[in-house]
């Protein structure tokens, strides 16, 4: 187009006619395959937009993976993925299976030991009275707010 607008500036008055007549198809040919091409390029985009999507998605996905081997591997990352996968499932394994099973043992300890508790109270209300009693007696004070029984 640029080339076709540099030839009819250039030309000399009395040829600016011909030479626009002759240009007229050309232009309306390059505008048809510009048209052509910007359809084109409209139905790519429309292809490439789910594809993008279902990019991003990964990317979501891989993000604390991507963070984890730019972490350890740095530049060479992107190669290195599967590398820093392991190392993420790797680390999980070695780190919650054994809470996880300190869990388990220790819940079981806590049942067991809900079970063995005794019915009967360790001291009942009768103990409770006598020593009250004893204390008054004594004259033995508090030791929360100091004064006598």
């Amino acid at each position: 187009m640029e080339n076709l607008d540099y030839v009819l500036q250039t030309s000399k008055p009395e040829d600016r006619n011909y030479v626009n007549r002759v240009q007229t198809e050309e232009r309306n040919n390059i505008n048809a395959d510009i048209d052509i091409l910007v359809g084109e390029i409209v139905s790519l985009n429309e292809q490439k937009m789910p594809i993008q999507r279902l990019q991003l998605e990964q990317e979501a996905e891989l993000g604390p993976v991507k963070y984890i081997a730019d972490m350890i591997y740095g530049e060479e990352a992107e190669s290195m993925y599967d590398n820093a996968v392991r190392w993420v499932i790797l680390t999980i394994i070695f780190v919650f299976d054994p809470l996880a099973i300190m869990l388990l043992i220790v819940s079981t300890a806590a049942f067991k030991r809900d079970r063995e508790r005794p019915t009967k109270p360790l001291v009942d209300e009768k103990q409770i009275m006598n020593m009250e009693v004893e204390e008054k007696r004594s004259g033995l004070t508090t030791t929360i707010n100091r004064r006598p029984i």
